[in-house]
């Protein structure tokens, strides 16, 4: 479900966006630490932060959230 919320996230911009995102993103991290896959967590934050890296904003806002 959080990532569905992070998927809907992609396609609005500006900082209360980029905070929600982040947010959303640090309880997908929580889930994938208490299943114990946080690989497949850092993989994805990967993906978006490539596919997404010329939002500089979204960038240095998920940089802040150690994301």
């Amino acid at each position: 479900m959080y990532l569905r919320l992070v998927e809907l996230l992609k396609g609005p911009t500006g900082d209360r966006v980029y905070e929600q995102m982040a947010r959303l993103l640090l309880d997908v991290r929580s889930c994938h630490r208490s299943l114990g896959t946080e690989d497949e967590f850092t993989a994805y934050v990967a993906d978006l932060r490539a596919e997404l890296k010329r939002r500089r904003k979204l960038i240095t806002i998920l940089d802040r959230h150690g994301l």
